[in-house]
């Protein structure tokens, strides 16, 4: 299975042996995924559910050439889903999987109420269907790699939104954005300040959803609640952040008090529910 530091390993590996085993198999239909097989090859995923997560392997199948079997499997890898994460609708799908050498369910796209472009691990591709309508309806959530950091509120947070969202650009490192800023805030380099604001956001930011690269993410927020979930013999947290606006949900290994103001990285991951 991709690393996941949340889930104990010796869960996930049960999980995604039973997937293998005695998931519900599901062809992968969504065109971009289509479009990079072979003549002879499908792309399958098979879903065992366990509450509410969902644990999927994907398989190349290839036509096989021994007569006492139809197809060849090459494993591709195991995901976790969960089921009951914040519903956002979401548009401009872009998938950043290349070929079946290097898998990946990575995808960007454009939150439709906000206009945000967020980037997660789409766990559950093979519910796809074979075209996206316009708005498509996913539960994102966090699944956050350690314990939940309490922070402090700012002293002097940023209020300025054109300078928040120059910001943002320049930590991904936009170079227009970084003039910009520069120019905004009358400073003749900004690197010192990005320097600053990486190592701690929550000085900056009332709350925050930071895109590290890929589906990581630093999220800044303060807790409204927290409601334990149980995956086999293991209790995770489902926390909802309120940070920027969302409340994001954000899966943790430890409870914590509504009200907190927490800072927390993690793996965005997706759960398409259309």
């Amino acid at each position: 299975m991709k690393s996941n530091f949340l889930i104990a390993s010796e869960i996930k590996n049960r999980f995604c042996y039973k997937a293998k085993e005695k998931g519900i198999r599901k062809e992968v239909k969504y065109f971009i995924f289509e479009d990079l097989l072979d003549t002879g090859e499908l792309l399958i995923g098979k879903k065992f559910e366990v509450d509410e997560f969902s644990f999927i392997t994907y398989f190349l199948l290839k036509k096989s050439r021994n007569i006492f079997r139809k197809w060849d499997e090459n494993y591709l890898g195991c995901f976790a889903g969960f089921k009951s994460g914040t519903e956002m609708l979401f548009e401009d799908f872009s998938f950043k999987i290349k070929d079946f050498s290097d898998f990946t369910l990575l995808a960007e796209a454009v939150e439709v109420e906000s206009g945000n472009i967020y980037s997660f691990t789409l766990a559950n591709i093979c519910d796809l269907p074979k075209a996206l309508k316009w708005e498509v309806p996913v539960k994102v959530a966090i699944f956050a790699d350690g314990v939940a950091e309490k922070v402090e509120e700012p002293s002097s947070p940023i209020e300025d939104s054109r300078v928040i969202r120059l910001l943002k650009l320049a930590l991904k490192g936009h170079g227009k954005a970084i003039d910009r800023l520069e120019k905004v805030l009358n400073i003749d380099n900004a690197s010192l300040l990005l320097k600053k604001v990486r190592r701690n956001p929550e000085e900056f930011f009332r709350s925050a959803i930071l895109h590290i690269s890929k589906d990581r993410y630093t999220v800044i927020g303060r807790a409204v609640s927290s409601a334990a979930v149980n995956l086999d013999n293991q209790e995770l947290f489902s926390t909802v952040l309120e940070t920027e606006g969302v409340n994001l949900a954000v899966l943790l290994k430890d409870k914590v008090s509504e009200g907190e103001r927490i800072k927390i990285t993690g793996r965005m991951v997706g759960y398409y529910c259309g």
